[in-house]
């Protein structure tokens, strides 16, 4: 990744983020999956894999927690391509809905 939500926001802020070539000031912005995103001059590559997992019940939207609650890298620790998985959105562990990841 470039970095945490907060340095992202700073980044889109001063105007560090290109889209095909066109400033991009925020991560709201739909854009296509064959867009050429710059970030401080360096192009990034998109992902190789993209996985959408269907989240249980009772099981929180993160790849590790603190507090030793359920969470997703507990249920796809037999997966090890996914090591590096990085879930897109938060869901709370009282909903069931499909997660993606990148």
């Amino acid at each position: 990744g470039v970095g945490s939500r907060t340095e992202v926001s700073r980044l889109f802020r001063q105007g560090k983020v290109m889209v095909d070539g066109r400033v991009i000031r925020s991560g709201a912005e739909k854009i296509s999956i064959y867009a050429t995103i710059t970030v401080e001059g360096r192009e990034l590559q998109g992902p190789s894999l993209l996985a959408v997992y269907n989240k249980p019940v009772g099981v929180h939207c993160t790849m590790s927690d603190p507090w030793n609650r359920l969470c997703l890298n507990s249920l796809l620790k037999d997966y090890s391509f996914l090591s590096t998985m990085h879930p897109v959105g938060r869901l709370g562990n009282l909903m069931s809905l499909s997660v993606c990841a990148a």
